[in-house]
């Protein structure tokens, strides 16, 4: 092995290995040599220098740390990738990318503040101030313990009185400036002592903040790539980046890294075809982000998004990512989603095949805001949003907007997720939308202002007049709360576009208006009220009953306990008995969110029942679920052309004749529907020999010490039992 000098970095790689052999590159910032590593190098600077072949290997150490950004500048090839991972004790941490400076040296100077006067807090102001350069402002710091930083309390200077600092140990700042340039920190901490000259002594306390970098692993344009791994914090400087960016890159593997701190977690890059409003075709070369996969990632604590894929993106994957506590600070802005596809209006083509799948989403957005989903799909065509696990967010739940035409919502967990004055499912813009077999419990809508022109009106099921053939179908609507301060009620159901509902079950769901007295859960049509600035409905209805006949919607749903396990902790399966077994309609998937199979007609719900018939025994593995006298190791009844024990046939075996010979023998005969298929033994002797003459099996035993009292035959069919009395 050998330690790679940064001036000979280029040059020895592309002479000595070129691309006859794959290559192993250590990363360790002590340039210690590492078992099976063919180099090693220290820095980000000198991996990004490195001359990458298909199928070479770059691994950073476990536990190890690197200031600076990742930026690939070689391409793997189909089945042949670039691989950027890890190697060493697996009981360390990840490697760590980040851009955080340490605010704690000596070079920085900690005060207490004279601007703050509340005596019951210790303010400490960094005196010797910190430019930041051009760009965003740092959004939050962390200690070297992991403490999560409360940067949200950037004030104008005359509010600065006024700032809420969080508890002892977190920190805030306070913004002087209006440009962006220059930052003043503040800090509250009471356990910090006062050095003599008036300082403070923090002690062994350290304190990062973002350094300016836009990305922390760029892929700059490269493909075939797998990055495996890592950790990251600390990438705020520009907007609609990402900590990890998937820039013009195709066949790149995200998987099992964890991104934090940052503004957004993983994203691609923009494209003329979004900033220009040009729609390029299939054909041409511009791309953002094609068949790459997300996989398996933890993303939390980013102030902005979590997977952000935009432009041209297509048969793309974001499967079993967890996301969670992401813009949870008090920002207000809109457009924060824990995954979104978004692009240009008229470029919906450039934006298809994309499946956002086993995705766990929660305790994201701050209630109160103007966040937006926790899923958004925006003019972006044929997208299945199938088997997530949405779950105790404080924004609303899904948004399909724009032509999102062909695009599926199915088969997700939808529960405990609570926004105020919005929407938790909308429909804007598409044709052929199926929103179908999700299970959507306990969520909440609070409406404490009058809708603005933005938002029309508040409704937990939204459908607008751009959608087209909109179906809503087997879904479970349980114990969902529509409340309203205001004289305009939040509806269950809002109607605008072509839509169909049905085979759904509603079960205590509410909806109240200012008064509180039971308001309207179903609406249709739509006219101008006041100003414009808010939308009242050309009929609502109060029950489900009415809604029924009089638009013809949900004829075949209903309302009734669902009999769901464990609805407190999240359990939704199917106990015996439910209402919901069996009441959907087939709308083309297999599984359910467990991956269970559908059985006949599919389950209302995220989950299919797997004992429908109730026997005690799996539909997997049950020949029929909908007879419970039919199961393995039922018992056969003979001769009746039914097969009860699912072993593929009915039991026909016959044992026409048991004798005790003078020779203390024993001489069997029997017979089975199957013939010479049938392949008989007499248990406990061996295999039985078919006679084609007498058409029956026969055996011979040999000398027995001992006369059974029973006999067996068994074959492919099953077995036959007949005492035997001498």
């Amino acid at each position: 092995m050998k330690r790679i000098s940064h001036f000979f970095t280029l040059i020895s790689i592309f002479v000595f290995f070129g691309t006859s052999q794959a290559t192993t590159f250590c990363v360790d910032p002590s340039g210690a040599e590492g078992a099976g590593c063919d180099y090693v190098v220290q820095t980000i600077t000198e991996v990004n220098d490195l001359l990458l072949s298909a199928g070479d290997s770059v691994l950073f150490k476990r536990g190890g740390s690197w200031y600076g950004a990742l930026s690939m500048n070689s391409s793997g090839t189909a089945g042949n990738s670039i691989i950027f991972s890890s190697y060493g004790d697996p009981e360390l941490p990840k490697p760590l990318l980040h851009g955080m400076v340490n605010v704690f040296g000596p070079e920085f100077t900690w005060k207490k503040s004279l601007e703050f006067s509340n005596p019951d807090q210790t303010v400490w102001v960094l005196k010797s101030g910190y430019s930041y350069g051009t760009g965003f402002s740092p959004y939050m710091g962390v200690l070297d313990d992991g403490i999560t930083l409360d940067m949200r309390k950037s004030l104008p200077s005359a509010n600065k009185d006024t700032a809420v600092f969080p508890n002892d140990g977190d920190f805030a700042r306070v913004n002087f400036t209006q440009d962006h340039g220059s930052w003043t920190f503040y800090i509250r901490m009471d356990s910090a002592t006062e050095n003599l000259d008036g300082t403070a002594n923090f002690g062994s306390y350290s304190f990062h903040i973002p350094n300016g970098f836009k990305t922390l692993i760029d892929t700059n344009g490269q493909s075939n790539i797998i990055i495996d791994g890592f950790e990251l914090r600390g990438a705020f400087m520009a907007a609609n980046v990402g900590a990890i960016m998937l820039n013009h890159s195709k066949n790149v593997e995200v998987k099992n890294n964890e991104v934090r701190f940052s503004r957004i977690g993983i994203s691609t890059s923009y494209s003329k075809t979004y900033e220009a409003g040009v729609c390029f075709s299939e054909s041409e070369t511009i791309y953002d982000s094609i068949s790459n996969t997300i996989e398996s990632n933890i993303i939390h604590d980013n102030w902005e998004s979590g997977i952000y894929l935009k432009g041209f993106s297509r048969d793309n994957k974001i499967i079993g990512n967890i996301i969670f506590d992401n813009y949870t600070k008090g920002q207000t802005t809109k457009d924060l989603l824990a995954i979104g596809l978004t692009g240009n209006l008229n470029c919906s083509f450039q934006r298809t095949n994309n499946e956002i799948s086993h995705n766990e989403i929660f305790n994201n957005g701050t209630y109160g805001t103007l966040a937006d989903s926790a899923i958004s799909i925006y003019s972006a065509m044929n997208t299945s949003v199938v088997k997530n696990d949405i779950h105790d967010n404080n924004q609303g739940v899904f948004y399909f907007a724009h032509r999102a035409d062909n695009s599926v919502f199915a088969y997700n967990k939808v529960y405990r997720n609570r926004v105020q004055n919005g929407f938790h499912l909308k429909f804007q813009g598409g044709n052929n939308l199926s929103i179908s077999n999700n299970t959507i419990y306990g969520n909440q809508i609070e409406a404490t202002v009058i809708p603005d022109g933005n938002y029309k009106s508040y409704r937990f099921i939204a459908v607008d007049g751009n959608a087209v053939n909109t179906k809503i179908n087997n879904n479970i609507f349980m114990m969902n709360d529509m409340t309203s301060s205001t004289d305009y009620p939040v509806y269950m159901v809002w109607l605008l576009g072509e839509s169909t509902l049905n085979n759904n079950i509603y079960f205590e769901n509410t909806s109240s208006d200012l008064l509180g007295q039971a308001a309207p859960m179903y609406a249709i049509g739509s006219s101008w009220a006041g100003n414009g600035a808010y939308i009242v409905p050309s009929r609502a209805y109060t029950n489900l009953y009415d809604w029924q006949s009089g638009e013809s919607q949900d004829v075949d749903s209903f309302i009734d306990n669902p009999n769901m396990q464990d609805t407190v902790n999240g359990k939704f399966e199917l106990l015996q008995g439910s209402f919901a077994i069996d009441k959907g309609i087939d709308i083309g998937l297999a599984t359910d969110f467990d991956g269970n199979i559908i059985i006949g007609l599919p389950d209302i719900g995220a989950f299919e029942n797997q004992d429908p018939d109730n026997d005690g025994s799996n539909a997997v593995d049950d020949c029929n679920s909908g007879d419970s006298s039919i199961y393995p190791g039922a018992i056969e009844i003979k001769h009746d052309g039914v097969d009860q024990d699912c072993n593929g046939y009915d039991l026909t075996i016959d044992i026409t004749l048991v004798q005790y010979l003078s020779s203390k023998k024993l001489k069997v005969w029997a017979t089975s529907s199957l013939g010479e298929n049938a392949t008989l033994t007499l248990n406990s002797f061996g295999p039985m020999s078919w006679n084609s003459v007498s058409q029956r099996w026969e055996i011979v035993t040999d000398k027995l010490d001992q006369i059974p009292t029973e006999i067996t035959v068994s074959g492919i069919e099953g077995e036959e039992n007949t005492a035997f009395i001498q």
